[in-house]
């Protein structure tokens, strides 16, 4: 028998919630890119992923955004094409292509994170201090235990400003997983 049915109510309800919560959340931050850049999604994932990592492989970027490796192909050549991202031989091994945003890149990036920001914070106004504390400690604990692979580590923070992130909970995980 499937877990979820030996949740109580409590439980189902709660699970129920966090989902609708995650997709409102992923709505807004979806609406707040697709003002900064057409065909936002994985454009947007992929810029900002390559400003959190710069230098990242293409394989990585595929992992992270669940692509395959010809469709991640065509979105670096399109963002090249673009002027927003540049592919670099690797100094250690010439086989391999780093990726690195140009300054419109970082420009478009640092616009996509304050749209992101924006919105995000709107969405948590209505908190007091207290319940944004608690939030933060519940959320650091579900992102830390989410946070299986190194990819994953990726995928979760595809869109975050590390600047603005506090001991990032994503990030000791993938400490400890390196």
């Amino acid at each position: 028998m499937h877990e979820a049915y030996n949740l109580g109510m409590e439980n189902t309800n709660l699970a129920n919630v966090i989902g609708a919560l995650a997709l409102a959340l992923t709505d807004l931050i979806a609406q707040s890119a697709d003002q900064m850049i057409d065909d936002a999604g994985p454009a947007t994932e992929a810029l900002c992923l390559v400003r959190h990592a710069p230098g990242i492989p293409i394989e990585q970027l595929r992992r992270a955004l669940g692509m395959s490796h010809p469709g991640a192909v065509r979105l670096v050549e399109r963002l090249e094409k673009q002027g927003l991202i540049l592919r670099e031989r690797c100094a250690v091994d010439r086989r391999a292509v780093e990726l690195k945003l140009t300054q419109e890149g970082e420009a478009l990036v640092g616009k996509i994170h304050q749209a992101r920001l924006l919105a995000l914070e709107e969405a948590i106004a209505s908190l007091s201090s207290k319940d944004r504390l608690h939030l933060c400690r519940i959320t650091n604990q579900i992102l830390f235990s989410l946070t299986k692979t190194k990819y994953s580590a990726f995928s979760i923070c595809r869109l975050c400003d590390e600047t603005n992130c506090l001991d990032c909970p994503v990030g000791k995980r993938y400490s400890e997983l390196t």
